[in-house]
């Protein structure tokens, strides 16, 4: 595919919040844009529009979706943005590989760092993208946010071209803060830490806990996966100074925290799926550092007992904000054992 100065149409496919999120502002910003969803989810924006809201603002927008990628025709012009959750990665590429050309540019705009690798497989134009911003999917049809954050795009595995400039820009256009990443998966790895992170608010915040006591289990989750990357010799590093290195992270979470009193409910993924009974994807968010640390005969004792909390919860399908204060203070335990 050359880059003309055709516009392109953007194919959102697995359009739940982030997606959605994302569609619904580059078609206010007047772009070609295509929504590929769950039937409720798409039934209720063919009727009724996608309704957005944030702390400060609400928007509705109206453009094509549908159910099944089995709806579209191809052109030539298609960029494909895949938002599905990781498990359903390896399955959603093969269907769109039976229905558009292996030519078709595909931006993974997930959670984890395997997903780049199972889609170059198929499709060799694959580029990375990074979300920073909380989606939460209130309802169907009905998208909530704080405000509206950052993305981060680059070709897989490293490298700008005409593409990924071409798609920054609509995404710039679109009101979003765009960064070009040289080296996607760097900053892909820095969104896992992060991700970790949201694990742990998603189990353990309720108004039972003292959210500073659950920022140490964050701390100590960090610094093991820091450990782990600094021995893997994986660089981490942002490619903006806008995005916070795992040094700052941990710096911001050792600071006082202040209370969350939410305008409208924004939770992150973790959390929804547990309140939704659906699968978690706090494998693709933790195991990668613990395969790290298996490989390496290192120990990350914190992350290894959250993952296997995370399991019980899936299993026994359990909601968020679980865990009590005794859980926290046997984790903290765990944590002075370890760093002493």
């Amino acid at each position: 595919m050359q880059v003309t100065s055709r516009n392109f149409r953007y194919i959102i496919f697995g359009a739940g919040a982030v997606g959605s999120t994302i569609g619904g502002f580059l078609a206010l910003a007047g772009k070609e844009v295509v929504l590929i969803g769950r039937k409720k989810h798409i039934a209720t924006i063919n009727k009724n529009g996608l309704q957005m809201n944030s702390y400060e603002k609400t928007w509705k927008v109206q453009m094509p979706a549908f159910d099944s990628i089995e709806q579209m025709q191809p052109r030539e012009n298609d960029i494909i943005f895949l938002t599905l959750k990781t498990n359903n990665t390896q399955e959603g590429i093969f269907e769109l590989a039976k229905k558009f050309p292996k030519s078709t540019p595909l931006f993974s705009f997930q959670n984890s760092v395997i997903n780049e690798e199972i889609i170059a497989s198929v499709f060799p134009k694959t580029y990375g993208g990074v979300v920073r911003m909380t989606s939460h999917f209130f309802k169907s049809g009905i998208i909530n946010f704080r405000r509206i954050g950052r993305l981060i795009v680059g070709k897989y595995p490293k490298g700008i071209d005409e593409i990924a400039r071409k798609v920054a820009a609509d995404l710039q256009e679109a009101g979003f803060d765009v960064s070009l990443s040289s080296k996607i998966m760097n900053d892909k790895w820095l969104k896992l830490a992060l991700n970790a992170t949201s694990v742990v608010t998603a189990i353990f915040s309720n108004s039972q806990i003292d959210r500073n006591e659950t920022n140490k289990i964050k701390i100590g989750i960090l610094q093991e996966i820091d450990n782990v990357l600094k021995i893997a010799k994986i660089d981490s590093v942002p490619c903006s100074e806008k995005d916070k290195t795992i040094a700052a992270m941990i710096a911001h979470f050792q600071k006082p925290a202040q209370p969350y009193q939410p305008k409208i409910p924004v939770y992150n993924s973790t959390w929804q799926a547990l309140v939704n009974k659906k699968p978690l994807e706090a494998d693709y968010f933790l195991l990668p550092f613990l395969e790290l640390a298996e490989r390496y005969k290192i120990s990350l004792p914190l992350t290894k007992e959250i993952l296997k909390m995370c399991d019980y919860l899936e299993k026994h399908k359990l909601s968020p904000a679980y865990y009590q204060p005794n859980d926290v203070k046997k984790l903290q335990e765990k944590l002075s054992s370890f760093q002493s």
